[in-house]
């Protein structure tokens, strides 16, 4: 789990996944308990983009990856965090 303290508001999370030298399978994301990524493969050299939109109200936002087993490895590479413009 990672988190980053943020004012309580409605966000869009893009987030990046994939490794440039290896295959990664079953990566999932998930961004305040809103699903980004679930169980996506990436190639070798290749990677995915996703974007979310979530409502913090604790100050934090939560990202976990998982599952946490053989087989399967989320590699982020990067993430923006932009407030939601309504």
């Amino acid at each position: 789990m990672w988190e980053c303290q943020l004012e309580k508001g409605t966000w869009q999370v893009t987030v990046c996944i994939g490794d440039a030298a290896h295959q990664q399978s079953g990566q999932n994301v998930t961004v305040e308990g809103v699903s980004a990524i679930v169980d996506r493969t990436t190639a070798a050299g290749r990677f995915l983009e996703a974007t979310v939109s979530v409502t913090v109200d604790d100050g934090r936002l939560t990202i976990e990856l998982g599952p946490q087993q053989p087989g399967h490895n989320t590699c982020i590479n990067w993430l923006q965090i932009s407030r939601s413009q309504l």
